[in-house]
């Protein structure tokens, strides 16, 4: 069975180097990791004159195109120019968690609420954090604050909820549940929230309802869909339990390719490699995963691997393009002649492919003529 087509463009390409097939190289004058620089005050400065919501406007801006470690810098040097910025703060401390650096994020969020100790959306990041951490007396100071500071923050009440739920106090969490799906009808997040809270108080068919509205509203949200299919098996509800676990099985691995491919534009390639990996967990014939990893196996020397996952996804889905990659990881791992039969017999497919035919001369460069 076959995930849910993700990139198509980048996860079926084929590069015109042996490097490997990912297209991701950093754009040209970004700086090598800006994420190591994190916390540091030491960050160049931009002209003085250059404001606060210049920086941030340039910043979204580059989020926008998936540039990560673009904007990440210029966030960075927002904070340096703008020392005061709760705001840079903020979208800084975003972006190190999307790229997975979440010692540096609490730093940053910490450092927004020094500065505005009620910038609801850092109070409710910094929460997050803490409740993922365990901290969950913690969390709900934080996301107490949240709730006072921005009455109408769906995403406060439903956080709120979850860390309520985990310290037991179920009647809490139920109502801020209920509020967050008052404030947010669209989102599977809090009717997943509501769900949780009414299965836990033993009121299984209104959790039942929460979680087939929270899947409607929000169909590609996948853990509403994990909580129904759980709901489903105890209500002796077998079929649908196992088309729910399908779907949110063919979700989760298209979640964790998504955020692989937002740690490959960060040039976090091996935390990119793990989330395709649990993609394969969550749906282990998922082609996209496999190609992908493919590509990232190659690109950090580990060829062998490299081979392993582009022939699976060419068994899953035969066409050139995967005849091709499979091609260059043979060639990566040493294997000569079968790369040069491999890129022909994608070549017998396509004969007139540029990228085909350049990578034909690639091999021939290095493979003896019989």
């Amino acid at each position: 069975m076959a995930c849910v087509p993700l990139l198509p463009a980048l996860l079926a390409g084929v590069l015109t180097a042996p490097s490997g097939w990912v297209r991701s190289a950093p754009a040209q004058g970004a700086p090598p990791n800006p994420a190591a620089r994190a916390g540091q005050e030491s960050v160049a400065s931009p002209a003085s004159s250059a404001s606060e919501a210049e920086f941030l406007r340039k910043g979204a801006a580059l989020r926008e195109a998936q540039k990560p470690l673009e904007a990440l810098d210029v966030f960075l040097r927002g904070v340096a120019a703008c020392p005061r910025s709760a705001r840079l703060r903020l979208e800084a401390g975003r972006l190190l968690e999307d790229l997975e650096k979440r010692e540096s994020a609490e730093r940053h969020f910490v450092a927004a609420l020094e500065i505005d100790p009620a910038l609801a959306p850092a109070l409710i990041a910094l929460g997050v954090l803490r409740s993922e951490a365990g901290r969950l007396d913690d969390a709900h100071r934080l996301l107490e604050a949240a709730v006072k500071a921005e009455p109408a923050s769906a995403a406060a009440h439903q956080s709120l909820s979850v860390v309520l739920e985990r310290l037991g106090r179920l009647d809490g969490a139920l109502e801020h549940a209920q509020r967050a799906v008052e404030l947010a009808p669209r989102e599977g997040r809090a009717f997943a929230s509501l769900g949780s809270a009414l299965e836990k108080l033993g009121r299984l068919e209104e959790a039942l309802q929460a979680f087939e509205e929270g899947a409607r509203a929000q169909s590609d949200y996948a853990p509403v869909r994990y909580k129904l299919s759980l709901l489903c098996a105890r209500l002796g509800r077998a079929e649908e339990a196992a088309r729910q676990r399908k779907a949110f099985r063919e979700l989760k691995a298209r979640d964790h390719l998504e955020k692989a491919e937002g740690l490959v534009r960060g040039g976090e390639l091996r935390s990119a490699a793990r989330e395709c990996e649990r993609a394969l967990d969550a749906e282990p014939d998922c082609v996209d995963a496999h190609a992908r990893l493919g590509a990232l196996y190659l690109r950090q020397g580990e060829p062998a691997r490299a081979v392993t996952h582009a022939r699976r996804a060419l068994e899953l889905d035969p066409r050139p393009s995967r005849q091709a990659n499979l091609s260059w990881a043979l060639l990566g791992a040493g294997k000569k002649d079968e790369a040069l039969d491999w890129i022909e017999r994608a070549l017998k497919a396509e004969p007139d492919r540029p990228e085909f035919l350049e990578q034909r001369k690639v091999i021939l460069a290095t493979t003896p003529k019989e």
